[in-house]
């Protein structure tokens, strides 16, 4: 039996096509159609990318007060300036984005979070003390769940980073 999001992508005949070319085309019957799965592997690594239009704060709010270290950054690349944020070595970043001329905006609700699950108590609470240190104060959570384990904090745009004194399993 086919995934639902394959079925509704083959009953449309959809095609994927990148810079000309075609990736995968599926025929418009279906007895013609084969599915090919991916699967994402833990090596890949995972870039979450946002505009903004407090690049040196937003930063701050990440770098001094999360503690990520920059892992890269530009300047002018066809009008955009950025900075990445992650940990060294590991298969994630933060990519934050400045685009002269426009407005990126606020966070559009109090529940666009990013969640670190730090089950160390000892962590998690240098994490919190971390974040007050550098001048930033706790905000109570849109949702309830996170007020359980959770300490919440509301970056100069309005998205919310939560550290979660839990484990997380998959």
């Amino acid at each position: 039996m086919m995934p639902r999001v394959a079925e509704a992508l083959f009953s449309r005949g959809v095609e994927c096509k990148r810079r000309g070319w075609s990736t995968l085309t599926f025929g418009s019957h279906r007895d013609e159609r084969s599915v090919a799965m991916f699967v994402m592997k833990a090596a890949t690594t995972l870039r979450v990318a946002r505009p903004t239009d407090r690049l040196g704060d937003v930063v701050r709010f990440y770098r001094d007060g999360v503690g990520l270290v920059e892992v890269g950054s530009f300047q002018d690349h066809e009008g955009f300036d950025g900075v990445m944020l992650g940990t060294p070595g590991a298969s994630y970043h933060l990519e934050f984005t400045r685009q002269r001329g426009h407005v990126a905006g606020y966070a559009p609700t109090q529940e666009n979070l990013l969640v670190f699950y730090l089950p160390v108590r000892e962590e998690w609470q240098a994490a919190v003390d971390r974040m007050v240190g550098a001048g930033y104060a706790s905000v109570p959570s849109h949702n309830p769940y996170w007020e359980r384990a959770g300490c919440t904090f509301e970056d100069p745009d309005g998205y919310r980073v939560v550290f979660q004194n839990a484990d997380w399993s998959a």
